[in-house]
């Protein structure tokens, strides 16, 4: 199994997905993109020396300890070398993003799993039938119905401090 297989196919370590967090976070706070992580020289200083758009660990570090100052450099080194899977020690466009949507893509099958899990204790016999319902089928319908849920209390309760009875 190839590097690049064994990164698309098995869980990601939870220092990976805890680096990455703070990477869409601080891309979120800046209004950034992935792509501008590789192309604005503020942010990829290697990019005047050597006109590539490349981070390595030492810009990753800089660029994370900008938002969050108690970042271990440790971690940040070995999320760099876990998603780099040409293995030239830094992190191109394509390693990053496909992590980036990986990681968001796992977190939404987790947070789906917990609102069926939610489900199960406050409405056992609905958790029930889409127990078997296919997973994804199962997580979609209990993240609707959560959602669902929190609209009619929240109508509820705004109903109630309005003086009206549903």
């Amino acid at each position: 199994m190839t590097h690049l297989e064994y990164v698309e196919t098995q869980p990601m370590p939870v220092i990976v997905v805890r680096t990455l967090g703070r990477i869409h976070n601080f891309m979120k706070k800046a209004g950034l993109k992935s792509i501008d992580l590789f192309r604005r020289k503020d942010i990829n200083t290697s990019i005047a020396e050597r006109g590539d758009e490349l981070l390595s660990v030492d810009e990753v570090v800089a660029l994370l300890k900008k938002m969050s100052p108690d970042i271990d450099p440790r971690d940040v080194r070995i999320t760099v070398q876990y998603l780099d899977t040409n293995d030239n020690g830094e992190l191109d466009h394509s390693e990053l993003q496909s992590a980036l949507r990986r990681a968001k893509r796992d977190m939404i099958k987790l947070d789906g799993m917990a609102k069926l899990a939610e489900l199960s204790i406050t409405d056992p016999q609905r958790a029930s039938r889409m127990m078997n319902l296919p997973t994804s089928q199962a997580i979609k319908t209990a993240m609707r119905a959560s959602k669902s849920a929190r609209g009619s209390s929240k109508n509820s309760r705004a109903a109630r401090s309005a003086g009206l009875k549903w």
